[in-house]
């Protein structure tokens, strides 16, 4: 026996007269049907022979017909060949050879059915969908700082494939039944089932649609673990490369300055430097830097100065989610957690190449978020020197990480 070849589908399987016509076309190329898989049929090769193809709705639940049917079947010149999606049955024959069926109301009441259960199955899908989309909806739309959520979140594309999955499925599931319903009608106003249909006019748009379906299904599994391979933790002494970071020493500006490491687990949870990635923000950076200033005071005799600094970098894919992320960072880091009890003052700051700049100060405690670009930073720092003296440093940090 030859080796089976596949072709892709190039119609819905509840195409019937398309998926017939298709069918018989590949006979006369000389390639006779063996199976249907998810996306592709499978034929062996033969001489080219001109056969006519039908699919025939099942009875009941089963997977092949019993010996009954089957001579029943090829008594009349009708050939099993195989069950499709265990929906239909699939007979060839010879052209001229009697129609399975020549009751068109019969058959449409028989297909009936089939539609009802269609239908309820679409509006299934349909609810789904809608509770898909309104749990993922909720996740952000009632978070208080829902642009930082969605920023930060490595899934979030991996939810936006998902609820696209679900409008595919929703859209499908229509369109299924809207065709079996179109048929119903036909059979039961007495015109008989067409065979023939034109399956060369959808079969580019099936074939992409079903691509893309399966590509977003794919990426919806790759991308959280390829997110979580990209995400790495150092210690900040450790790190060679370059990074968007103001050094803790130069502010201090003192000899006496020193880091201090603060080791748990063999982690330094003081100084290090975290690495993420995420849809809307591919580069992001979290450097935690911690030192001690020998000799010296808190200005109110608390215990050894001891200034520490938290970065925050964004590097956005839209410059637009700029403005509306400092807005959540402020909020998040500022109003929700310091003000009002702290009494923060609020300055803003200007610096060539940035395009906004602001100040948060109150007790020993220092706000800086700033802007170029699509490039967001935010320092955090608790220490005694003023971080308005740096917004030019900044500036000049942001545009070389610009480049």
């Amino acid at each position: 026996m030859s080796k089976s070849v596949r072709r892709w589908i190039p119609v819905s399987l509840y195409e019937i007269a398309g998926i017939e016509s298709w069918l018989s076309d590949l006979s006369a190329q000389g390639l006779a049907l063996e199976r249907f898989g998810l996306y592709f049929a499978y034929f062996r090769r033969t001489e080219p022979c001109k056969m006519i193809y039908r699919l025939e709705l099942l009875p009941r639940p089963m997977e092949e017909p019993d010996d009954e049917m089957l001579d029943f079947y090829l008594h009349n010149g009708w050939e099993y060949v195989t069950t499709l999606n265990r929906l239909f049955w699939v007979f060839r024959a010879l052209p001229g050879t009697a129609e399975i069926h020549t009751d068109a109301v019969a058959q449409g009441y028989a297909y009936d059915k089939l539609s009802r259960k269609l239908k309820q199955s679409a509006i299934v899908v349909f609810a789904a969908f809608l509770l898909i989309a309104a749990m993922i909806a909720g996740i952000y739309l009632f978070s208080e700082w829902p642009v930082l959520q969605l920023v930060e979140d490595s899934i979030a594309l991996n939810q936006f494939l998902l609820l696209l999955v679900e409008l595919a499925a929703v859209i499908q599931a229509f369109r299924i039944y809207r065709a079996i319903r179109h048929l119903v009608r036909r059979l039961k106003s007495g015109l008989p089932m067409e065979h023939y249909g034109n399956y060369r006019r959808g079969r580019n748009v099936h074939v992409a649609a079903s691509v893309m379906l399966s590509a977003a299904v794919i990426a919806s599994m790759f991308f959280p673990i390829w997110g979580m391979k990209k995400n790495w933790e150092m210690p900040l002494s450790e790190v060679s490369s370059p990074l968007p970071l103001l050094p803790l020493d130069m502010v201090e500006k003192s000899p006496l300055f020193a880091y201090r490491s603060s080791l748990f687990q063999g982690k330094d949870h003081d100084n290090f430097v975290r690495y993420e990635w995420s849809v809307l923000s591919p580069v992001q950076y979290q450097i935690g830097q911690r030192g001690i200033v020998s000799g010296e005071e808190w200005p109110d005799h608390s215990g050894e100065y001891s200034p520490s600094m938290q970065i925050r970098y964004y590097r956005l894919i839209s410059s637009a989610l700029s403005d509306p992320l400092i807005d959540d960072l402020i909020y998040r880091y500022v109003e929700r957690y310091y003000a009002p009890d702290n009494n923060f003052d609020r300055m803003k700051l200007s610096a060539a190449g940035l395009d906004r700049a602001e100040l948060f100060t109150a007790a020993g405690r220092q706000i800086l978020l700033i802007h170029a670009g699509n490039q967001v930073m935010m320092l955090r720092y608790y220490g005694e020197k003023n971080l308005a003296e740096y917004t030019d440093t900044l500036a000049g940090i942001l545009a070389r990480w610009s480049e």
